[in-house]
């Protein structure tokens, strides 16, 4: 039995203790150095396979074991980082991630690399695009790269400001194609304009009557699906687009218009049917209605209208006047129209080149009307500096407290266009033009009332809306919205004293004020009157093709060669359309010639009805049918001759003319001995011989004598 050692420490350690030490101190030592390289050679997975294994061990000093846990953390916190940089592809957080992903010498960063090189690209060409084509290009790029919205956004402002728009004018000039001038004109419409932070704020206390949710980069609604408008047809009636004379409108109303549409008018200058707006209804409006906004809106864009600019800015945009069925409480009457899928809170109201659609109920007032087309041209023909200009104007009628607010603050999407305050206001500055009391509580200038006209006390009260407007419309415009109240007592007829000149005169200092410190584009006239001169002369050649009159083709490309319009491809068809014309009517000149010397009256007859058709000029048309009338009355005489010595008459006036030139036509009434009489078998050789040259007996007048003849016989 071994003694007891009461606890003391042996003199040495067993040798299968011993073993087991060193085999522990070795693999420490072994895991140690694993460590040491996973450190040195950073590697998730891998520090993750040697801080499993080293789990249990037992090491003299855990300095490298603190050390691979802290790389290991630090490494997946770098991922994680580099994982949300890729997603949320801002280039300066990507680029950040990456320097920290290299630093800590994170491996599999290949990926990173190459997106932030892409971004990067996209992003420099974003920056650095000038003109509205490039920058449109650059924008697209972005929004297919994924780049944050914020980082597009700021392209997609730089697109119109002032800069790119006026470029992108001076380029569309250049190039002399309609859609090219329409598009760099977008830039220049009212609801893409976007001012200096600060620079149009209304006062403190109206910024909470602005409308939520909105910032100068327009978007569509959910539930707003735009249609393209229909084809512009040539109607002052109404008319039932799908049993219109007008195949392209037939189909349009059939497939676009889903069969919905019943009631058509379109609202046109007189002289060009393409410069127009088209009304369409369903049968579920009045049709009384539909014509008498149609007289309104004829109204607004050709009479009352300063130029013809607005009409054209409109026409040009595509907008199309939709009118639905009354309001009803039970049902939203909007959702029976193709472009309509959700309830919007006021309906469509005015439209923008995004909604091109102008929407009102039956039974609204004509009012309303005009208040919903000058939305329409607030968004579609007015210039950045006029918007500019009436933003100040609100700017400073809220400063005064003329005017209030409309109460559409909370409103969001409540319309597929919705507006904000500074349209609204001006939109109720011109209900007090045309005289209209709506909304006394909103606006605080009178309409017509015992004292002045309503456009007089606008003058007065708000002189900056006063002339703003006096750049749309005729300050001497007499017209009344309505018979009702207040034009049954007060009618606008009171505006007639307004001269033109003495209207001038005072607004100019008012504009020229307003004007200071919004943008102008220089280019942006001449834009304009290219993109109206270049649509007529468009529209022209197309009518001209359509029609294919010679003299009218000729004029269109002539006309189009001096406006300079670079529509190449209808250009080249034009010519060649004009070319094929000549080439027939020389043609057919041709057989008309030989006819004439001919002197067949059936042959003369059908040739002058090609000669009509081939667009032959009238005199040569009318020599040949004094001809042919002149053939018809010798061949009666000679029809009708009785007896021999009416017969020698009638030959020889025959042979003294030089009509009858055709042997076969009078030969008939010769013996073939020379004797005067009548010989059936050379009846019957000349009637062969006259259906040889392609008559029909019985059928045309000259040969039903030779039949008349053969019966005399």
């Amino acid at each position: 039995m071994t003694a007891s050692t009461g606890g003391r420490r042996p003199d040495r350690w067993s040798p299968s203790f011993t073993t087991a030490a060193i085999s522990r101190q070795q693999g420490a030592d072994l895991a140690e150095a694993a460590i040491i390289a996973a450190i040195n050679s950073p590697s998730i997975e891998q520090l993750e396979q040697v801080l499993r294994a080293s789990k249990g061990i037992e090491f003299q000093d855990y300095k490298y074991v603190h050390e691979a846990r802290a790389l290991l953390l630090r490494l997946r916190e770098v991922k994680n980082d580099l994982a949300d940089a890729m997603k949320a592809r801002f280039p300066e957080q990507l680029r950040e991630a990456l320097q920290a992903a290299i630093d800590a010498k994170l491996q599999g960063i290949d990926k990173a690399r190459s997106l932030l090189d892409k971004l990067d690209l996209v992003v420099e060409r974003l920056d650095t695009a000038k003109g509205l084509t490039p920058l449109k290009a650059a924008i697209e790029a972005a929004e297919t790269a994924r780049l944050p919205e914020e980082i597009i956004v700021v392209g997609r402002e730089r697109l119109i400001r002032r800069e790119a728009a006026q470029q992108g004018l001076e380029e569309a000039i250049e190039a002399a194609r309609v859609p090219d001038l329409l598009e760099a004109l977008k830039a220049a419409e009212g609801l893409w304009v976007c001012e200096p932070e600060g620079f149009l704020d209304p006062p403190d206390y109206a910024k909470k009557y602005e409308r939520q949710g909105l910032s100068c980069e327009p978007k569509l609604p959910k539930g707003a699906k735009p249609v393209p408008r229909p084809p512009l047809v040539s109607s002052s009636v109404l008319l039932d687009p799908r049993s219109s004379d007008s195949e392209e409108l037939q189909e349009w109303s059939k497939s676009t218009g889903h069969g919905f549409y019943s009631q058509y008018i379109l609202v046109s200058h007189p002289q060009d049917h393409l410069l127009g707006l088209p009304l369409l209804a369903g049968p579920d409006v009045s049709p009384d209605y539909v014509k008498k906004s149609a007289e309104t809106v004829r109204h607004v864009l050709f009479d009352a209208a300063v130029s013809r600019t607005t009409a054209a800015n409109l026409a040009h945009t595509g907008i199309k006047f939709l009118i639905a069925a009354e309001e009803d409480e039970e049902k939203d009457t909007w959702l029976v129209h193709p472009e309509v899928s959700r309830s919007f809170t006021t309906g469509l109201g005015g439209a923008s080149p995004l909604f091109p659609s102008i929407g009102v109920h039956d039974g609204e007032t004509q009012a309303s009307v005009v208040e919903e087309l000058f939305h329409t041209i607030q968004y579609c023909s007015l210039s950045p500096r006029t918007v500019c200009m009436y933003r100040r104007a609100y700017k400073n009628a809220m400063e005064l407290r003329l005017y209030e607010t409309d109460h559409s603050g909370k409103e969001v999407d409540g319309e597929p266009v919705p507006t904000v305050q500074a349209d609204e206001y001006l939109a109720m500055a011109l209900q007090r033009w045309f005289g209209s009391h709506v909304g006394t509580d909103e606006y605080h200038v009178p309409g017509n009332d015992m004292h002045r006209s309503g456009r007089s006390s606008l003058q007065k009260k708000d002189p900056q809306a006063f002339c703003i407007l006096t750049t749309i419309f005729r300050a001497n415009d007499t017209w009344d919205p309505a018979s009702n109240e207040p034009w049954a007592s007060f009618p606008n007829k009171a505006n007639r004293v307004m001269e033109m000149g003495d209207v001038e005169d005072f607004c100019h200092p008012v504009l020229e004020h307003l004007g200071s410190g919004c943008m102008d584009l220089p280019a942006e006239p001449e834009a304009r009157e290219r993109v109206e001169l270049l649509g007529q002369t468009q529209g022209a050649l197309q009518k001209a093709m359509s029609t294919k009159v010679i003299p009218d083709l000729s004029a269109a490309l002539t006309l189009a060669s001096k406006a300079g319009l670079k529509e190449h491809q209808m250009i080249h068809e034009a010519r060649s359309l004009l070319s094929k014309l000549m080439n027939r009517r020389e043609n057919v000149k041709k057989e008309l010639e030989k006819a004439v010397k001919f002197r067949h009256p059936v042959k003369l007859k059908m040739t002058i009805m090609s000669a009509r058709l081939a667009q032959v000029s009238l005199k040569r048309i009318l020599d040949a049918e004094e001809v042919r009338k002149r053939v018809e009355e010798l061949l009666e005489a000679m029809a009708d001759a009785a007896g021999i010595e009416e017969r020698e008459k009638t030959l020889a006036d025959a042979d003294r003319s030089d009509v009858l030139q055709h042997e076969s036509i009078w030969f008939v009434f010769r013996d073939p001995v020379g004797n005067l009489g009548c010989n059936l078998r050379h009846v019957v050789t000349t009637a062969a011989t006259a259906e040889a040259c392609g008559f029909e007996f019985g059928a045309s007048s000259s040969t039903g004598r030779i039949s008349k003849l053969e019966a005399t016989c």
